[in-house]
């Protein structure tokens, strides 16, 4: 690689410029993503989120969901506060956090890099290069997708940046560039707001440890025990706080899981070398939503490739150490992905894989691979470093525009070849919410013979019950609805689509017993009320029928958005069947700034506006709808 005059500052904002474009130009597609999965219990049915006022996003802090992350929490109230819950907000603001954690990793890179012996000409300026092209390719791989348009995995995203800036602090201060007192605030106020991110940050301690026993040689006999104690103290607290009865029970089957935590941990060591085959082949076909049916490791021998992946991380742990000195930076980026995973691999509850997880332990894998490369085939490699910052950036593309919709996530999934139950339902769920609940019906009834599951058939058979009745088909929903009662017993939502099916066939007696179950039902109150409202209305009684429901929305409480929508939408019909126009568009406003992603809500406004002539305004939400695999007709 040649020298060229360009002064170093101009360098580096030339690359920081370069890196911010080709994110947002790889993103660019996600920015349009709706809210998916835990963003819907974290972000839109969280009142402690739905700021108003500045003063009001510290009601995050006291969140009910997530509360051990209370910063990133904030950071979503704040977001709300600018933007209510339009997810492009949220989006954009994970993106510019991705872009400088590339920022923060180039530059801390550098300053790892410098702290490399070598010799050579224009060595300065090829370190310069491999920390850049390094950054590129991890900031472009679609692996990451998955951590920055998820918008709830801010916490990751967020954390990460709070541990590269805790990293850079150390190494300058290691190079004489900041004083103790100021490293060890940085640093300190790093760890705080990085574990009010995500508890990911606990093992910074020792990844400050293995940077100066590896590119500082442990000089500081006193700065490694420090930093040694530092890591098992703060170790022995985590235990403590989130593992009071996990040794007790290694071999005993996790709360809504079907494995241990022995078992968990035996499969972790299979995942972490699918997830380094992941970043090193991120082909679309890999790359997953949900990995449930990753195969369990039973034993060290089942199955056999338990123990060889074992053996593979402890020899790739002790081979990485022993090569410390001849390829410091490849040895750094392999332990330090070894240590960055060590919390989520461990025998914790939680799923046995997700693609977020790989987000803080890949960041200089890329970067060490490319500094084990000789200075002079470094010229050589520039065309397959072009080719593939090119195909990377394609396939970040692409996946962003999966993340558009729930429904296009688990259809790309099922497309991969995830045929796993929960694919399936998800699936059905996310058609459902966007009008074609139509195209989920076979595969719910493939799903429904082929089940055994309990679980699995009571959601089948309520997915079925509403997939027909949001097609209009009372007469195929009542039979499903009506199984999953007999087999089950009475559960809120299924006896409610039941009663409002039994309404359109004409069967208010029935109806009725319905509603008065469920008016004296905790859970069902709410869906009670909508059918008193329902067979108050078909009586001719309309007065009633409003009185029930805008009661219901008062008396109400706060959190319960989704009962909201419900009750909203059954009063906007009532509106709309009273000739009150107007009224039944002011609900439908409300019901989208609760929820933006009802697609109902959205679609019942454009025919209003079509019927008013305001071809403008509707044409803009017939892109917006249609964007998200949404056919509706012109004209109503």
């Amino acid at each position: 690689m040649r020298s060229v005059n360009i002064p170093p500052y101009a360098l580096t904002i030339l690359q920081w410029l370069f890196l911010a474009l080709l994110a947002t130009l790889a993103y660019l597609p996600g920015l349009d993503g709706s809210f998916t999965f835990d963003d819907i219990s974290n972000i839109v049915f969280n009142p402690k989120i739905h700021a108003t006022d500045l003063f009001s996003t510290l009601d995050a802090l006291h969140s009910p969901f997530s509360s051990n992350r209370p910063l990133a929490m904030l950071s979503f109230a704040l977001n709300h506060w600018r933007g209510g819950l339009d997810s492009s907000g949220y989006h954009l603001v994970n993106l510019l956090l991705h872009i400088a954690n590339a920022v923060l990793l180039l530059r801390l890179s550098e300053l790892l890099l410098n702290s490399v012996p070598s010799d050579g000409a224009n060595v300065l300026y090829q370190k310069r290069q491999v920390a850049f092209w390094g950054t590129v390719l991890w900031m472009l791989n679609p692996v990451q997708v998955h951590a920055v348009t998820y918008v709830v995995q801010r916490m990751t995203v967020l954390a990460t940046s709070f541990y590269l800036l805790a990293l850079i602090a150390y190494v300058s201060h290691r190079q004489g560039r900041l004083t103790l007192r100021a490293t060890v605030v940085a640093i300190a106020l790093c760890f705080f707001l990085g574990m009010a991110s995500k508890e990911i940050v606990a093992t910074l301690p020792f990844a400050l440890l293995l940077v100066e026993i590896i590119f500082f040689d442990g000089l500081s006999r006193q700065i490694v025990i420090w930093l040694g104690g530092s890591a098992l103290a703060i170790f022995a607290v985590l235990a403590w706080l989130y593992l009071p009865n996990q040794w007790a029970g290694l071999f005993i089957t996790l709360p809504d899981r079907n494995f241990s935590p022995w078992e968990r941990v035996l499969t972790e060591a299979r995942v972490l070398w699918y997830y380094l085959s992941l970043l090193s082949f991120p082909l679309p076909g890999r790359l997953l939503v949900s990995y449930e049916n990753y195969p369990l490791s039973h034993s060290l021998l089942n199955p056999p490739t338990t123990l060889l992946a074992i053996v593979g991380l402890m020899g790739l742990g002790v081979g990485t150490w022993q090569l410390r000195r001849r390829t410091p930076f490849l040895a750094f980026s392999l332990l330090f992905f070894l240590l960055a995973s060590s919390l989520e691999a461990s025998f914790v509850n939680i799923e046995i894989a997700f693609l977020h997880r790989i987000y803080l332990p890949s960041l200089f894998l890329t970067i060490g691979l490319l500094a084990a490369v000789p200075l002079r085939f470094a010229t050589r490699i520039m065309p397959l470093l072009l080719l593939l910052t090119v195909a990377l950036a394609i396939g970040t593309q692409q996946r962003n525009e999966s993340w558009v919709t729930e429904a296009g996530l688990w259809q790309g999934d099922l497309r991969n070849g995830d045929k796993t139950t929960r694919t399936i339902l998800n699936l059905a769920i996310g058609l459902g919410d966007i009008g074609r609940a139509a195209e989920a019906i076979p595969l719910l009834e493939q799903t429904l013979s082929q089940t055994n599951d309990p679980g699995s058939r009571l959601r089948t058979l309520l997915l079925l019950g509403r997939s027909n009745y949001y097609t209009g088909h009372c007469d195929r929903a009542l039979p499903f609805l009506e199984r999953l009662h007999q087999e089950f017993g009475s559960w809120t939502e299924a006896r409610f689509f039941e009663g409002i099916c039994l309404l359109e066939e004409g069967r208010n007696d029935e109806a009725s017993t319905i509603a008065n179950e469920q008016i004296t039902d905790r859970l069902g109150h709410y869906y009670g009320i909508v059918l008193q409202a329902q067979l108050a209305q078909r009586a001719g009684d309309h007065v009633q029928a409003r009185t029930l429901l805008t009661e219901a929305l008062v008396t109400l409480p706060q959190k319960q958005l989704s009962i909201r929508t419900l009750l909203r939408l059954h009063l906007a019909n009532l509106e709309l069947s009273e000739k009150q126009p107007q009224a039944a568009y002011q609900l439908y406003l409300q019901i989208i700034e609760d929820t933006p992603d009802n697609y109902f809500a959205w679609t019942q406004i454009y025919h209003m506006q079509m019927a008013a002539n305001d071809r403008e305004h509707a044409a803009k939400i017939r892109i917006f709808l249609e964007s998200r695999g949404i056919k509706i007709e012109k004209e109503r």
